[in-house]
């Protein structure tokens, strides 16, 4: 049992000590992509963020052929809708919010990971502390049917809760769904055909993956996977009852990332022609309030949601592009 009860001291120490090191690297014209989804809340403002594409018209969405069942059937933490296979999730990318702090955002949304423990991880959360390396993906939740955005009929702005700067910092923070990491072989190759290059670009996917799980195996407990995802758990003391558990965390990394052979049929906004996803991981944090004697505790997923409530859940996206820019 005294694997569940790991103290970030320890695995930092653990992970230091790796006798590996990492062949990827962050891929910086991606930026680090925040996917805000606002809540429907009263009194909203406009957020001190601007447009970032300029080739396409500010009243439109960037990304428009994302279908919302398949992120729900994706596992993403968004919220159930009547048909979704009928309605879009549509994304206009925004810059990082002037009157928010970029580092706050980076580590909320990233220490859940542990990604400060991989042995290239703390390279994210500095890139993610310059906010100047941000993007926000404003989110718009709309049915298929929906006519075309114009300037007179526009896309609805990226706002945010009227307030105090820490106000609004909250409100960002606790509307980000999922967060988009792009990352690149840490070596680049020459001589390579445009598919050679497509492949290996997704090789810093592919490392992503291998050390996430090495680092996972040597701090968490791992469970019985699923059809889909590896899966391990960590389970949290009471801090005011030592032989009481408060909550479980249990963490989902797909078996395998996703290498898109059809590369030209996934095109990036930044530049359609130009731009291609070819690499996709995704992982997955899902954190449960449960009141448990440690005695009691068994490692058994089904046994203990039975009594456990869901409190928060939120996906990491690691992705590639190919970039011919």
């Amino acid at each position: 049992m005294g694997k569940l009860f790991l103290y970030l001291m320890t695995l930092l120490s653990l992970i230091t000590n790796a006798a590996f090191a990492s062949v990827w690297k962050i891929d910086e014209k991606m930026k680090f992509n925040f996917a805000f989804l606002p809540s429907k809340i009263a009194k909203t403002e406009k957020a001190s963020a601007k447009t970032i594409l300029m080739n396409i018209p500010s009243y439109a969405p960037d990304i428009t052929n994302i279908v919302y069942k398949s992120l729900l059937d994706l596992g993403f933490p968004i919220p159930p809708i009547e048909a979704p296979e009928n309605h879009r999730f549509l994304i206009k990318l925004y810059s990082y919010p002037i009157e928010l702090k970029g580092e706050l955002s980076t580590h909320r949304a990233l220490n859940p990971f542990y990604i400060a423990l991989l042995p290239n991880g703390k390279s994210i959360l500095k890139y993610g502390s310059d906010s100047k390396n941000l993007v926000v993906k404003h989110s718009v939740i709309d049915e298929v049917t929906h006519s075309e955005y114009t300037s007179k009929s526009p896309l609805p702005e990226f706002s945010l809760i009227k307030g105090s700067n820490q106000d609004k910092q909250n409100y960002f923070d606790g509307s980000i769904p999922y967060t988009t990491i792009y990352v690149k072989p840490e070596k680049s190759k020459r001589g390579l055909s445009e598919r050679e290059l497509a492949k290996y670009s997704a090789d810093g996917v592919i490392s992503f993956h291998q050390e996430i799980l090495e680092a996972y195996r040597k701090l968490l407990v791992e469970i019985e996977p699923n059809e889909k995802n590896f899966r391990f758990l960590e389970a949290q003391v009471c801090p005011t009852s030592f032989d009481e558990i408060c909550a479980v965390k249990l963490i989902e990394v797909a078996k395998a990332p996703l290498v898109f052979d059809n590369y030209k049929t996934l095109p990036m906004p930044h530049d359609p022609k130009k731009v291609f996803l070819t690499g996709l991981l995704l992982v997955k944090v899902s954190e449960f309030s449960i009141h448990i004697k440690i005695d009691n505790l068994e490692l058994n997923l089904n046994t203990f949601l039975k009594t456990a409530s869901l409190a928060h859940s939120q996906l990491l996206e690691v992705g590639s592009v190919l970039d011919l820019r």
